[in-house]
């Protein structure tokens, strides 16, 4: 694709880093220990929800949430390089599976959802297609009389307990967006618009049954960055 289409011109909206674990039923009895050391860590810790299958919290700018079988955390319009995300992000699993004794994993993952808007689908649309990564035939289909919008790209890769899914779509959507209160988020502002633009999703992930003496989470998450970055690229160059 051209060099407008480079990467480091879409804003990074969402980084989720997950785990996926047995059933841990000690979360009933272990909740409050966990987010008790959580606290200590991170003082400002703020509960978003409380129930007995699921907790969500917030600590600086980012969510953390521990459940029965998963547990992640999940920065929103994070700054790049996702310091504190690498940081962080390891040291809350390793506290989930501390508390709830979790010895081995189902599956660890890392999803990142990059936007760049543009001035309408139209325009959205012609530069996902110059990429090439979607052939649409030359002649007019299905009597329509404009040219095609909400071009979808998706394509999967699996081999050696790893799989890696990268869709890159053009979208239209709504976007009511209001920052919640508190420090670090004054520099947010209210957004009440619909948006055109290109979405570039790409989720990796390590599946399968997993040893967490075999398994260092914050080398996992350094190693799932640096692929991806490496590797997006081919799919956003011509």
């Amino acid at each position: 694709m051209p060099s407008s289409f480079d990467l480091n011109a879409f804003q990074l909206e969402n980084a989720a880093f997950e785990i996926r674990y047995p059933m841990a039923l000690l979360l009933w009895d272990r909740s409050g220990q966990l987010w008790t050391e959580c606290q200590k860590k991170w003082p400002e810790l703020v509960a978003l929800h409380a129930e007995p299958a699921k907790t969500v919290f917030r600590a600086n700018k980012n969510e953390l949430a521990c459940e029965l079988a998963t547990a992640r955390i999940i920065a929103r319009f994070p700054e790049r390089p996702l310091k504190e995300f690498s940081e962080q992000g390891p040291e809350f699993l390793n506290m989930v599976c501390k508390h709830l004794e979790v010895d081995s994993l189902a599956r660890i993952g890392l999803r990142l959802i990059f936007f760049r808007a543009h001035e309408s689908a139209e325009k959205a649309a012609a530069t996902l297609l110059e990429g090439n990564l979607v052939r649409i035939p030359v002649g007019q289909y299905f009597k329509a009389t404009k040219e095609p919008t909400l071009p979808e790209y998706a394509i999967q890769f699996n081999g050696n307990a790893l799989q890696t899914t990268v869709r890159i779509r053009a979208e239209t959507r709504r976007v009511d967006f209001d920052p919640p209160p508190g420090p670090g988020f004054d520099k947010f502002v209210s957004i009440h618009e619909e948006q055109h633009g290109i979405v570039v999703d790409v989720d990796h992930a390590a599946i399968g049954t997993m040893s967490l003496k075999q398994v260092l989470l914050r080398e996992w998450l350094a190693q799932a960055l640096h692929v991806l970055r490496r590797d997006l690229v081919s799919f956003l160059e011509k």
